[in-house]
């Protein structure tokens, strides 16, 4: 079998595997891996995922997840802008409302140390998270750098504000404002010009009680099926030490997609 037709199986195999296990469960990914000073070219781009479900029959549902990425590099900066929406209905009452907006600078200070600066304002009805907001600032190092393998250890702090729905029983918002470290690592890895993959591990603690923390883990695996278009598929699992009230501590999402890429 020639090479040009087992990628083609693959592509196929992956686009299968990702249709099967698709759910009703999405939410946005702040894309790092293109935040790397030696494998980027100057210059502005930008992609676009999409993803969509329908059902009809016993259960009326659909979903609908947008996820539009703008990225500006330069010789010794990125400049980057992130915005995603995701909106879910079962049998006509709603069961997915969320989104986020975020901004993020990288400076290059040398082959070893990156400095970042970033922002961030989203919502999750269901959650009870009527918004939050953050500011902050890090530094990215990184310690692997192979032209198949990157991976990066990043480590910082952000002030939040975050105002939270109040029960039915209560008329009073929940507003807190506090500090958070942020860490994170990054491995990718690609197998060849056509397939990545990658591992994403978030950990913030609040700093003034190590005790409340968040954490995020992001598997992507990317497949292009031509130069602009990629399919994607990914699994995600967040946890939160102390969640409102009513919330559930850990939430889990496999979805797929598809990236447009300029």
């Amino acid at each position: 079998m020639g090479k040009a037709r087992r990628d083609k199986l693959f592509i196929l195999l992956c686009a299968v595997t990702a249709l099967f296990l698709q759910t009703k469960l999405a939410w946005a990914i702040v894309n790092m891996d293109d935040l790397y000073f030696r494998q980027h070219e100057q210059g502005l781009s930008g992609a676009v995922n999409l993803n969509a479900s329908q059902r009809s029959g016993n259960t009326e549902s659909s979903n609908i997840a947008l996820n539009s990425q703008l990225q500006w590099n330069q010789e010794h900066h990125i400049n980057l802008l992130v915005f995603g929406l995701d909106y879910g209905e079962s049998n006509d009452q709603r069961n997915l409302k969320k989104s986020f907006i975020h901004l993020r600078h990288v400076r290059h200070f040398s082959d070893n140390l990156d400095y970042e600066f970033f922002g961030q304002l989203e919502e999750n009805e269901f959650t009870r998270l009527s918004y939050r907001w953050l500011l902050g600032t890090g530094i990215k190092l990184p310690f692997a750098a192979g032209d198949r393998h990157i991976a990066y250890f990043g480590f910082g702090g952000f002030h939040e504000v975050e105002k939270i729905t109040p029960l039915a029983d209560s008329s009073e918002d929940e507003i807190s404002r506090t500090g958070r470290w942020n860490m994170y690592l990054l491995s990718r890895y690609k197998a060849n010009s056509r397939v990545k993959f990658s591992n994403t591990l978030y950990f913030q603690p609040r700093m003034a009680d190590t005790a409340d923390q968040r954490v995020l883990l992001i598997s992507l695996l990317s497949v292009k099926a031509t130069d602009t278009i990629s399919m994607q598929f990914s699994i995600e699992v967040s946890r939160d030490s102390q969640p409102p009230i009513g919330v559930k501590s850990t939430d889990s999402a496999i979805h797929t997609g598809f990236e447009f890429a300029f």
